[in-house]
């Protein structure tokens, strides 16, 4: 399914605080202003609740109306789109950083890349409260960029690993996982290092 106006056709938005967003879960939104609130998230606009991908199609038959929102609701959903200066950042955001945000975050990557034709490199990226220690080299290696940002109130689970970067801290400029900066090189796979998601 390929949008009419590409990358031009995207409800792009300021970036701000908001009481809610689009289609966005408790527990993530949690993890998003948490985010926002440390200064980690710094894009000139973004784009909320993105479909892509193929959807469902019924397999009964519907009036126009009925099949036309049944075709909607089916399709994949990108809960932000950061636009940076070098990239585009497609984000999965979730509690945990676990095996299936890894999954999604690479399919819609991919999927962002082949119905926008977006004219930056588009990356993968997955916001979390904590990060699954077995997630972390898989997505070293296919260039998954992850990043976990501290919430108070989320409780995370003993074995996952926390952020290091705590939310409402003042980290230096070149520390700090600056989704805007261009701090991963394209050519490397991003380290826990850089991405400010290594064991405290």
């Amino acid at each position: 399914m390929t949008p009419l106006h590409g990358i031009h056709g995207i409800p792009w938005q300021d970036l701000k605080l908001q009481h809610r967003y689009p289609h966005m879960m408790s527990q993530d939104q949690q993890v998003w202003d948490a985010a926002l609130a440390a200064g980690i998230i710094t894009y000139p606009r973004v784009a909320y609740d993105l479909h892509v991908g193929e959807p469902v199609q019924p397999t009964a038959p519907l009036d126009p109306l009925l099949r036309q929102i049944s075709l909607g609701v089916t399709r994949k959903r990108i809960d932000v789109v950061g636009d940076g200066p070098n990239a585009y950042d497609v984000i999965e955001i979730k509690p945990y950083g676990n095996h299936a945000a890894l999954g999604q975050a690479l399919l819609y990557a991919d999927l962002f890349r082949n119905e926008f034709h977006p004219p930056k490199p588009v990356r993968p990226v997955i916001l979390c409260a904590a990060i699954d220690p077995d997630v972390q080299p898989i997505a070293d290696r296919f260039n998954v960029i992850m990043i976990a940002v501290h919430v108070p109130d989320l409780v995370t689970p003993g074995e996952f690993h926390t952020a290091s970067v705590p939310s409402g801290s003042q980290t230096p400029q070149a520390s700090r996982p600056d989704l805007l900066s261009d701090h991963w090189d394209s050519s490397e796979p991003p380290t826990s290092e850089t991405t400010g998601s290594g064991s405290p």
